[in-house]
């Protein structure tokens, strides 16, 4: 730009609003150090450790260096927005809602249920199946910065010492500032929304770093320990495979180790990435899961009517995404 240019660009502001989301990067990163500071306690990371990583960082190897990683902190940090805060509930309640109207049609008998969730994310779905009282929730995320978000949930989830007693902490989260595209104005950008921390992780929770391709449930319970039923639920999970029938092969090699009633709960789109294998349609997807022995009980599909429901959008900018999802419950036939 020009002089001239760059003279008009500041007279707006503009330079002033750079160095104002230069400071509200410092609040945001208050949340960042702690997290990373309880997580490098849990898991007994060494200085030696740490400074290799930041050494592989430099040459981009590995899916959490770079550009790339900054991005997935960033949609961290609006996961807790859409998870964990009053704002985000325009997203997250009407799932917890549909969720629990299955479970509750189903006749699900929680106390000798286990639920398993995979792709679990920051947990919320997994935390809302704990306060029906499901024998055990399994929750399964293939992403290492996604499980150590969702364990600082729980402000005691990463205390080395169990005598240690945290108290909760409450963080000011600025989700949107990242974003320079389709704001309307500084106060919109700015913004910021609360996040407070839960005491303690439920009892009957288990969070797990895990390739739920490869997960086994009798690594976890004995064939004593294990209650006749099963609950599978899926959100915004199946178009996430490279291999979908894989996903399909996975559920009912676990669903084999349980000799009652099987339920599998869906919502979600149909958005594939990862270099799928197939890209089934619904009605194709519907095919595939007869066939592999689910029957359907329960479904919203008018292709008419599709339930649309953002997806870590911001409500107040001039972009805001959603996706049209396929909503079933099926049993075990």
């Amino acid at each position: 730009m020009s002089w001239r240019q760059q003279d008009l660009v500041s007279s707006t502001g503009y330079c002033k609003k750079l160095n104002q989301v230069d400071s509200l990067f410092n609040v945001n990163n208050i949340l960042l150090k702690d997290l990373v500071s309880k997580s490098i306690k849990k898991y007994n990371i060494s200085n030696l450790e740490l400074k290799q990583a930041s050494e592989l960082s430099k040459f981009g190897s590995g899916s959490g260096s770079g550009s790339g990683g900054y991005y997935r902190v960033i949609e961290s940090l609006c996961h807790y927005t859409r998870d964990w805060t009053n704002q985000g509930s325009v997203e997250i309640q009407p799932l917890i809602t549909y969720f629990k109207n299955q479970l509750i049609s189903t006749n699900v008998d929680f106390k000798n249920t286990i639920a398993i969730v995979p792709g679990s994310g920051l947990g919320r779905m997994s935390h809302e199946l704990t306060k029906l009282n499901f024998k055990k929730v399994h929750a399964i995320e293939y992403s290492w910065l996604m499980v150590l978000f969702n364990e600082f949930v729980y402000a005691n989830e990463n205390e080395v010492d169990e005598k240690i007693c945290s108290k909760p902490n409450t963080y000011k989260i600025h989700p949107y500032i990242h974003n320079y595209s389709n704001q309307l104005s500084n106060d919109l950008q700015f913004r910021s929304v609360e996040f407070e921390q839960l005491n303690m992780k439920p009892n009957n929770l288990t969070i797990h770093k895990h390739d739920f391709n490869h997960f086994d449930i009798t690594k976890y319970h004995t064939k004593e320990e294990l209650p006749p039923n099963i609950l599978i639920l899926t959100c915004f999970f199946l178009d996430t495979a490279e291999n979908l029938i894989d996903y399909f092969d996975s559920i009912n090699r676990i669903c084999d180790n349980f000799k009652g009633s099987k339920t599998w709960i869906n919502v979600g789109p149909l958005k594939y990435g990862t270099a799928a294998k197939c890209e089934l349609n619904y009605q194709e997807l519907k095919s595939v899961r007869d066939k592999m022995g689910w029957e359907t009980i329960s479904e919203d599909e008018d292709s008419g009517d599709v339930d649309v429901l953002g997806y870590l959008t911001d409500e107040e900018s001039l972009w805001r995404g959603y996706y049209g999802v396929t909503k079933w419950t099926c049993i075990k036939k």
